[in-house]
Parts: structure tokens; sequence; C-alpha cells
């Protein structure tokens, strides 16, 4: 599970930014740029940093927590204001926001799922 391109399909698909392949060494393997003005920055990590995800939510009025499961304190339930509708369930709250944020978009998550 690639978390790195799952952030850069957060940042063109959710966040709506530019994103650019460069050969400048990132900080990280990603090798990808969000287009900010003069200087590049990498992709914000959306799935790993709660800071970062909470920009997400910000960005998709939609999306809210709708609980935290109890009775699995590891596991983050993220959904649509129609609280019937689970969009993600996963181990973190960033990584079930990012995944919660392009299920609502329409795109497929089954990759990261797993």
């Amino acid at each position: 599970m690639d978390l790195r391109k799952l952030d850069a399909l957060v940042a063109e698909k959710v966040m709506g930014e530019k994103l650019f392949d460069s050969t400048i060494p990132a900080k990280d393997e990603l090798g990808r740029f969000v287009d900010r003005g003069i200087f590049p920055q990498t992709v914000p990590n959306y799935s790993t940093e709660i800071a970062a995800a909470w920009e997400v939510v910000e960005a998709c009025k939609s999306l809210h927590i709708i609980s935290r499961n109890n009775d699995e304190p590891n596991d983050w339930i993220i959904g649509a204001y129609d609280p019937d509708r689970v969009l993600a369930k996963t181990s973190t709250a960033p990584l079930a926001i990012c995944l919660a944020a392009l299920k609502s978009k329409g795109i497929d998550v089954s990759e990261w799922e797993k």
C-alpha cells in the first residue's frame, strides 16, 4: 500500500492541486510536487498526518467523523452527512478521511482498503 501515491491522488482529485513530476531530488520517494506559486512543495502527507487530513475534511464539506468504534479502539469510521453511508473504516483517522474523500468523488480506493 503506497500511501504517498494516495496522498498525490488526494491532492489532485480532492484538493484540486496541480501536480507535476520533477527531476529535482525530493525529500521523499514520491517525486511529485504541488504547484503553489514560485516554490513548488512536496505533496502533503494527507494519509498519515492529522493536520493535513483536516485540510481534506475542510475541503470536502460532506465528510465528518461519524464515530469511533469503542469496541475496536483502532478503527475510525468516516462518512458523509447521511449517517447510514459509511465511506471508510480504517485504523487511523487520516487514512479514513482520505479514503472517504476520494470515495465521495467517485474514485476507486480498493487498492488502499486492504
